[in-house]
């Protein structure tokens, strides 16, 4: 078991220097596969980079829901596992770092670190990893965020971020906490542009159990901020499909109820996680639907954070760009012309949403009494709201 925080050397606690603070401060951006986390997340990051004060947003998903559960042996097998289980190939270096790996493609090297199905991992295969020293070779699948390999290169000085990423394995962080902190850290100093200092700093995790996630982001950091994107659950799985589709991946019917039954439990528990984390909701319909500027003005407001006109425009570390996981190639916020959720699809596969999210109703009114729809979904999150409203005020009055 790895040493809790307050269990650590009193020297190792960097982010207590000034110049770190803003590490103490982050924001987490959190909804389902394809609600617009990406986007949102980066509609944030413009601000830093031309001359305002704002958010250095991490430009990948730390995919926290899966890192808590892995059984480490020790802090320095705990590094190299973080550094394999990225999904982005911002890391891609580390996997294929051995000049004499037969390893084709990123996710059969991520595959290789792990000895069974509870990804646990496999102390043979780590091992070689950390006894031979790091290469300094970039791998040609890096890339970082929606930017492509030039343009990233432009961005970071992708060997120092390597080479203060490999010091980590030599020198591991004792804790899970301290090392995303690390990350994030040696990013921001590897840039090649020039930023103002940020006062905070963004990160963003799709899927998993919200609850879980929120409470252990809240366990790390209490005064940390959390913005949710939630969008109706047919749309969801709607872009699932045609994104799979575009991809040439076919989905059976058991997967497109695994997707539907994933999406209605995360939405489903949104409601709650309003009443146990304080956290922001954004409507991803408002947010391309036209009142763009009025959701960013909200986001805005609940971080602390002064509007720019830069937040209305995509961007990753500064530079615009387009949203890798976005329908269209088009830089910028775009409004969807689609009137129904059925557009697009087939006849079978409207007929096998409808009955699987009609399935995953009457098992919810089996076993919790009433049958949740997005619309009450909706409605419980904005009576919170307006309750959380009302308390203020009269905290403020008395």
């Amino acid at each position: 078991m790895l040493p809790s925080l307050s269990m650590l050397d009193p020297s190792m606690m960097w982010t207590s220097q000034p110049k770190n603070a803003w590490l103490e401060n982050p924001v987490l951006f959190y909804g389902c596969r394809k609600s617009g986390t990406t986007l949102l997340m980066s509609l944030l990051d413009g601000a830093l980079f031309g001359g305002e004060q704002g958010l250095f947003v991490y430009p990948s998903e730390i995919k926290l829901k899966s890192l808590v559960r892995r059984p480490w042996r020790d802090a320095q097998h705990m590094v190299v596992d973080y550094l394999a289980n990225s999904v982005d190939p911002l890391k891609a270096s580390f996997w294929l770092h051995d000049a004499e790996s037969t390893v084709s493609s990123c996710s059969e090297a991520r595959r290789r670190w792990f000895k069974d199905r509870n990804r646990t991992v496999d102390p043979e295969v780590v091992e070689p990893f950390l006894s031979r020293p790091m290469r300094r070779k970039i791998h040609e699948e890096t890339r970082i965020g929606n930017l492509s390999r030039a343009e990233g290169e432009r961005c970071v000085n992708l060997p120092r971020y390597l080479s203060t990423m490999a010091e980590l394995v030599r020198q591991p962080p004792t804790e899970l906490r301290q090392l995303v902190q690390r990350d994030v850290h040696a990013l921001f100093e590897a840039l090649n542009l020039p930023s103002e200092s940020p006062t905070a700093w963004a990160m963003k995790e799709v899927g998993g159990d919200p609850l879980a996630v929120f409470g252990l982001f809240k366990s790390w950091f209490p005064n940390g901020k959390i913005v949710v994107i939630i969008r109706d659950p047919r749309w969801i799985v709607r872009s699932i499909l045609l994104d799979r589709r575009r991809r040439g991946v076919a989905m059976s019917p058991r997967d497109v109820l695994s997707q539907v039954v994933t999406t209605m439990r995360t939405t489903s528990r949104y409601p709650e996680v309003a009443r146990s984390h304080g956290a922001h909701f954004v409507s991803y319909e408002s947010l391309v639907g036209g009142n763009l500027e009025g959701e960013i003005r909200n986001i805005c407001a609940y971080l602390k954070l002064n509007f720019s006109a830069s937040f209305l425009r995509p961007s990753t570390l500064g530079q615009a760009s387009v949203v890798r996981t976005a329908s269209q190639s088009t830089a910028g916020v775009f409004k969807n012309s689609t009137r129904s959720w059925t557009e697009g699809l087939t006849i079978s596969e409207v007929l096998l949403l409808q009955a699987a999210f009609a399935a995953y109703g009457v098992f919810s009114r089996s076993r919790d009494g009433f049958w949740p729809t997005y619309r009450h979904i909706i409605q419980s999150i904005d009576a919170f709201d307006r309750q959380s409203e009302f308390q203020n005020a009269s905290k403020i009055a008395s």
